[in-house]
């Protein structure tokens, strides 16, 4: 069985409508807080987008961004042309 975002499954599939992951860390500024960062999906009919939306999110370095944003599409399982 595969399992497809975005798109009308076909006979012996399953398709995701939509999905919502909502990381978090230790705030940098303020210890005994957290930072939220949540990444879903969108379908306008045009496609499976990805939305990112937070109020604030530090990082480093952009590969800490990267692997977020690489582990949320892990558990999308995203299939495309382009795999």
């Amino acid at each position: 069985m595969k399992i497809k975002a975005g798109i009308l499954p076909e006979i012996e599939e399953v398709g995701i409508s939509e999905m919502k992951v909502t990381y978090f860390q230790i705030d940098d500024q303020d210890r005994d807080e957290y930072q939220e960062l949540e990444v879903s999906t969108d379908d306008n009919g045009a496609g499976t987008y990805y939305v990112i939306r937070t109020e604030r999110w530090a990082i480093d370095c952009i590969d800490e961004l990267v692997s977020v944003l690489k582990d949320f599409e892990k558990r999308l399982s995203v299939e495309t042309d382009d795999k």
